[in-house]
């Protein structure tokens, strides 16, 4: 399973936290056993603290590498494996609770998704030391928060400085599916001054219009 096995380390970063909130949060309506709901907080906790580790790469050592990637491949294929059993496959499944885990509609019918034709709105705020949270919402009056219809994920792209954007200096970093995102940086980047921009994406990967541009320092 992608979200698990096939992805970044910031994207599982944020897929076990988003894994153990909506399971804690719809456990009665899904029947989640308490054993179950044990072990992914486990496997989350024991995830922060090997990924912390090497959040600096500069400081950190080849053996804490190494410890992420033996973590992370013998956890990853676990979280797929409870998502599969506990979540994909369960009949008591909402369209409140398909939203949050990220499952599409099985039942939704088949056709051509034409390119996002709308821009997003996003803000990128300081959530704490050395953390920003990057939140995107829908370019409408009420700035609903979720994807439009049709879009799957987005991406976040950022240029260094305060200057106006130049598509040449863009540096393309991730794609996302939950539309509120936290960022962590290095110690080193304290004072560093960055601007993102974002764009909503379809299943064919296909991208919409840029967002607005958002400049942030990192502190």
């Amino acid at each position: 399973m992608r979200r698990f096995t096939k992805c970044t380390d910031k994207d599982f970063d944020v897929n076990v936290r988003n894994f153990n909130k909506n399971l804690n949060l719809y456990k009665d309506a899904l029947g989640i056993p308490a054993e179950v709901l044990d072990e992914v907080a486990a496997i989350e906790n024991g995830w922060k603290a090997v990924f912390v580790k090497v959040a600096d790469r500069k400081k950190c050592t080849s053996a804490d590498i190494e410890a992420k990637n033996n973590y992370r491949k013998t956890t990853g294929n676990r979280l797929a494996n409870l998502f599969d059993g506990y979540v994909r496959h369960n009949l008591a499944l909402t369209g409140e609770m398909r939203f949050a885990f990220d499952l599409s509609d099985p039942h939704a019918a088949k056709h051509r998704i034409p390119p996002p034709a709308d821009k997003p709105v996003l803000t990128v705020s300081r959530n704490a030391h050395l953390e920003l949270n990057a939140v995107l919402s829908r370019a409408t009056s009420e700035r609903r928060h979720g994807k439009p219809e049709g879009v799957t994920s987005y991406e976040i792209w950022i240029q260094e400085g305060s200057e106006p954007i130049d598509e040449k200096k863009l540096t393309c970093y991730g794609r996302y599916t939950n539309t509120s995102e936290i960022f962590r940086f290095p110690f080193a980047d304290i004072g560093r001054v960055v601007t993102f921009v974002a764009r909503w994406v379809n299943p064919r990967g296909e991208s919409g219009p840029w967002s607005d541009p958002v400049t942030i320092s990192i502190g």
